[in-house]
């Protein structure tokens, strides 16, 4: 019957699963890595899975010492969030401007929030952090949580927003360029 809950639930899996198959995945896991769980008639999206860069001739140690320039670069403001477990990032990330585009366009929110028919601003916060590969090499555990607001006054809303693996790509090159500059090929030849 098609106004069953059980027949919208059938129409909604596939698209999910699409969702979370389109997430690109150069060098890791990127992008938002959807799960999604079903339970009777409900859906439920889950959290973005963190991004996982790969750095196969880097340590550990030379990610870590990287992050502040990588960060400085893409014009995000960060700091150590967590010396022992070596996390960098920022919680709240106050700049609307990162890695040379809008906050927006580097986050999907949405598309049925009310922010799709008006002006909204991302707001969002990061981590990174640096953990040995069993295989050899580091890699760089990435992980972003925003929310979209409205920007007029006259209006309200927030809603969930994912990545949209740009802000990661970005990331990854950067930390490549850190590497090269002190002394390091993040791939081999």
């Amino acid at each position: 019957m098609p106004g069953t809950p059980s027949a919208h639930l059938a129409t909604l899996i596939p698209l999910l699963v699409l969702a979370a198959s389109c997430a690109p995945v150069p060098g890791g896991q990127m992008g938002t890595g959807l799960a999604a769980t079903v339970s009777g008639p409900e859906v439920r999206v889950e959290e973005p899975l963190p991004s996982v860069l790969a750095f196969p001739q880097a340590s550990v140690d030379d990610l870590w010492k990287v992050l502040p320039a990588t960060f400085q670069a893409l014009g995000i403001t960060a700091g150590i969030m967590d010396a022992g477990g070596l996390v960098f990032g920022n919680g709240r990330v106050p700049e609307n401007t990162v890695a040379g585009r809008s906050t927006v366009d580097l986050f999907r929110c949405a598309a049925s929030s009310s922010l799709s028919a008006g002006r909204y601003r991302v707001q969002f916060g990061i981590s990174a952090q640096p953990r040995k590969m069993a295989s050899g090499g580091a890699e760089l555990f990435v992980q972003t949580t925003a929310f979209g607001r409205m920007v007029s006054g006259s209006r309200s809303g927030t809603t969930h927003c994912v990545s949209n693996g740009t802000l990661e790509m970005k990331i990854q090159e950067q930390v490549e360029t850190e590497l090269a500059r002190i002394g390091l090929r993040s791939t081999p030849e």
